[in-house]
C-alpha cells in the first residue's frame, strides 16, 4: 500500500517474523521521502493500515508531536 495523504505518504511493508509476518507501516513527507516521520508495526496488515491512518490523522491534527512510534504490541484478539 502506498497512499498519499496531504503532506504525508504511507507506505505498509510486510516481513518474516519467527514463523509468520510482522507489518511496518512507515510514514514520509510527500515532498521530501527521505526524511522519516513516522513508524510502527502490527501483526497483521489491516492492524499496520489502520495505526499509519490514525498517525496520518493526528500528525495533522497536531496530536503527534514527533510521530515516533517504536512498536505496537498487541496480546490476544484486538479490536479497533
Amino acid at each position: 500500500m502506498k497512499q498519499p495523504s496531504g503532506r504525508y505518504v504511507v507506505t505498509v511493508q510486510a516481513q518474516p517474523f519467527r514463523k509468520g509476518r510482522h507489518y511496518y507501516w512507515i510514514v514520509y513527507w510527500e515532498h521530501n521521502p527521505d526524511e522519516l516521520v513516522s513508524w510502527g508495526n502490527a501483526p497483521t496488515q489491516e492492524l499496520a493500515e489502520m495505526a499509519a491512518l490514525i498517525e496520518v490523522t493526528n500528525l495533522h491534527s497536531g496530536l503527534s508531536r514527533d510521530g515516533q512510534v517504536a512498536s505496537m504490541c498487541y496480546s490476544g484478539i484486538h479490536h479497533c
